[in-house]
């Protein structure tokens, strides 16, 4: 009897420690790695993601300089920087129209359109002066309706007639009635307008008189043929 209990345990020992031994003769499992797509469509383990400001080490702007959390902006050339630095143009440094090579993109230059060209005359001061204004081929006598003698004009007194580069000379012609100060002008005024929408105005002084008491004349002429301020007022409106 003793033999054979002997023989049983031996046999129990053996068949667990077999058993044993089969449990830990099969490798244990490996854990399924997670897998983790960045904005570039790039495919990376999401620890290497993580580290890497959310992009894989495939993508082509893990070379790029770093930005605050990856975020990163493109501008018309292809070429990548930080939002923080694009330029007005929403261009990234250096790559703007003309670091590229040409202006390409940007607006053309304004060209004119149309330009007016006026001959202003202007009477200033005291009292109720008759006045006479025009050029060689166009003169003129407004009636006023004031004054001692009913043919005066009330002041600040202006006109204006169309500049013709032809005529021999442009006047104004002030005359007091007895009493008063008086100052008169002429004034070349050019509006140049602009393909852009914009437009500018800039007055060319011809001639300036002055006349004081009495019936004296304030004349203001000018006889010196074509301004050409046209083409200045042009070059000025940048146009």
């Amino acid at each position: 009897m003793r033999t054979l209990s002997i023989l049983a345990a031996l046999t129990a020992a053996l068949t667990i420690s077999g058993g044993l031994a089969a449990c830990s003769s099969s490798p244990p499992q490996a854990a399924t790695p997670r897998s983790f797509t960045d904005s570039g469509g790039y495919s990376c383990a999401s620890a290497d993601a993580q580290k890497d400001g959310g992009l894989c080490p495939e993508n082509p702007l893990m070379s790029a300089e770093p930005t605050v959390g990856g975020t990163t902006f493109t501008d018309p050339n292809g070429q990548t920087c930080a939002p923080s630095d694009e330029d007005n143009a929403g261009y990234c440094p250096g790559d703007g129209p003309q670091a590229s090579g040409g202006d390409s993109g940007s607006a053309p230059a304004p060209t004119m359109t149309k330009q007016t060209d006026k001959v202003v005359f202007k009477v200033r001061g005291s009292g109720y002066p008759s006045i006479q204004y025009g050029s060689d081929s166009d003169s003129r006598s407004p009636a006023g309706g004031y004054g001692p003698l009913g043919d005066g004009n009330a002041l600040p007194w202006s006109a204006s007639v169309t500049y013709d580069p032809s005529a021999l000379y442009y006047a104004v012609s002030a005359q007091l009635e007895g009493y008063g100060d008086i100052s008169d002008s002429v004034t070349e005024v050019i509006t140049t307008y602009c393909s852009d929408g914009s437009h500018k105005t800039e007055s060319f002084p011809l001639a300036h008189g002055h006349a004081s008491g009495g019936y004296n004349i304030a004349q203001a002429e000018y006889a010196g043929g074509d301004t050409g301020n046209a083409a200045q007022a042009e070059s000025d409106a940048g146009c």
